[in-house]
C-alpha cells in the first residue's frame, strides 16, 4: 500500500521474479497448485505482478508457459484468444490492443483470493481500471 502511495498517479507496472527460491508463504501455495497438476514433468516459475495501467504494455502476447494467476489486491480483466485468433508469424508476437480485439476476447474478472489459468496456446492480455493491482502468478514450463 505505501509503494503505490509513494507512486503516486504515475503508471507503472514491475515484476518481482524468481519467488520460487524464497521460502514463504506465497511459494507454499503455489508449490500447492503445481502439486494438483497431472505427472508431466514442469519447471514452476513463481513472479509477482505490480502495476497501476490499464492494459499490458506490451500489447496481446503469448506465453510459453500455462499460467496460474492469483489475485491479490485490486481488481484485472484478463481477455483470451485461442491460437487461431492471431498470426504469430506476421504479428511477431505482440499484437496492439484496440475496442475490436477486446470484444470478441474471452473475459475473466480477477480479484483478490481468485485464481485463474489459461494454457501456453493462449493470447491474452490484461486491462484494468489504472487502480494499483498486485498478482502472484505461477508459470508451468514443460521441462
Amino acid at each position: 500500500t505505501r509503494y503505490f502511495e509513494r507512486m503516486g498517479h504515475k503508471r507503472f507496472g514491475m515484476s518481482i521474479n524468481d519467488l520460487q527460491h524464497a521460502d514463504s508463504d506465497l511459494k507454499h501455495v503455489m508449490q500447492q497448485i503445481a502439486q494438483t497438476l497431472p505427472s508431466a514433468k514442469y519447471a514452476p516459475r513463481i513472479d509477482s505482478f505490480w502495476g497501476n495501467y490499464t492494459f499490458t504494455p506490451f500489447g496481446i502476447h503469448r506465453d510459453t508457459a500455462s499460467i496460474f494467476v492469483m489475485g491479490i489486491r485490486g481488481t484485472r480483466t484478463y481477455h483470451t484468444w485461442p491460437a487461431h485468433c492471431f498470426d504469430f508469424e506476421k504479428d511477431g508476437g505482440n499484437i496492439p490492443v484496440t475496442e475490436e480485439h477486446l470484444a470478441i476476447s474471452e473475459k475473466f474478472i480477477l480479484r483478490p483470493g481468485k485464481l485463474f489459468y489459461w494454457p501456453s496456446n493462449r493470447w491474452h492480455v490484461v486491462t484494468s481500471n489504472g487502480e494499483p493491482s498486485i498478482t502472484a502468478q505461477l508459470s508451468m514450463h514443460l521441462a
